[in-house]
């Protein structure tokens, strides 16, 4: 059983994350440190993006039970990421990292390390930190 992804891994999860592009984030949830944000795709429907910091990242159709009340992490992506649209997915320099970019009431850059301890950190469009999921010193 694979632990992480591998750089090569998320090269391919990237060409299939580009067929959401166009997709507008619904809801975000954390359900034990995964995160999930629940988009529509025109013409497609609901797809949901799964990002586990440090272990994956995919699509799913898969249905999950969602808890009452979302953390305070899901509550901050909501509120930048609600109704933004699925811009682009990068990773740069092969690295085990993901980089989605949303445009809605402003340009968002969602960071996803897929390595070690992973961490999700949420950046405005110039790469400006706004708030780590896990804050390290």
């Amino acid at each position: 059983m694979k632990l992480s992804m591998t750089s090569l891994d998320i090269m391919v999860c990237v060409r299939e994350l580009k067929n959401a592009i166009g997709a507008r984030v619904d809801k975000v949830y954390e359900i034990d440190g995964v995160f999930v944000l629940e988009m529509r795709v025109p013409d497609k429907g609901r797809l949901d993006l799964l990002i586990e910091p440090g272990r994956r990242v995919h699509l799913t159709s898969m249905k999950y039970k969602f808890p009452k009340r979302p953390t305070m992490y899901a509550m901050l992506l909501r509120k930048y990421l609600e109704n933004a649209r699925l811009v682009d997915v990068e990773q740069p320099d092969f690295e085990r990292i993901l980089e989605l970019r949303f445009r809605g009431r402003g340009e968002y850059v969602v960071i996803a390390e897929l390595f070690g301890a992973g961490n999700l950190v949420l950046c405005d469009g110039e790469k400006k930190i706004i708030h780590p999921y896990r804050s390290e010193e």
